[in-house]
């Protein structure tokens, strides 16, 4: 799997009304992606189509580069993904 990207954080989510919501108090506001990563594990277990949408731009440079190996990995997750915008965007980056 080519590297979409690392992040780390020390946060704390709470439930509050059946949701996790952050927990502002307790440490500095996560960047936007690591929000991103949240939101998906907090929803449950992720699906390609989280990681696509969630990720699009890393997918796109993916698909516009040269890496076989890459080309042949991405090829292999948009298999498992739904037929949506985001994965019809990446499948027109890739060669034919």
């Amino acid at each position: 799997m080519p590297n979409l990207g690392s992040y780390a954080a020390d946060v704390t989510y709470i439930r509050r009304n059946g949701r996790f919501v952050y927990e502002a108090t307790r440490h500095e506001k996560p960047s936007p992606e690591l929000d991103k990563l949240f939101d998906i594990w907090l929803n449950g277990v992720p699906l390609n189509d989280d990681y696509l949408h969630a990720f699009l731009p890393q997918f796109e440079k993916i698909a516009a580069g040269k890496d076989a190996d890459e080309m042949i990995w991405l090829k292999g997750f948009l298999e498992n993904c739904k037929d949506t915008p985001d994965k019809r965007e990446i499948q027109a980056l890739l060669p034919k």
